[in-house]
């Protein structure tokens, strides 16, 4: 019997949202390739945009256990208003 949790439910469809994302992410890389100066500044910020908008929480953290990145799906996951609230308040990911 599955579990009537509507996060797993869901999940399928937030995979096939994310894959979406990436495919038009990559669609849209290849078609500013002409733009050599800026394809760097514009494909850091389409990126940062997908993983903004993203329904799957996204992180980066040092070694030592510590957020240096964190995307809006995943703060509010745990309960946070935003990434840099939640960066702010976790300091070490393994423990808390």
């Amino acid at each position: 019997m599955k579990p009537n949790n509507p996060v797993s439910m869901a999940l399928p469809q937030q995979r096939e949202i994310l894959h979406k994302q990436i495919g038009d992410l990559r669609l849209s890389l290849r078609s500013s390739g002409t733009q050599v100066i800026s394809s760097e500044v514009t494909s850091d910020e389409k990126l940062r945009q997908l993983i903004d908008q993203t329904v799957v929480g996204i992180y980066r953290s040092t070694v030592d256990g510590k957020l240096v990145m964190a995307n809006m799906a995943l703060a509010r996951i745990f309960g946070y208003d935003s990434p840099e609230e939640m960066m702010e308040s976790v300091t070490n990911i393994g423990t808390q």
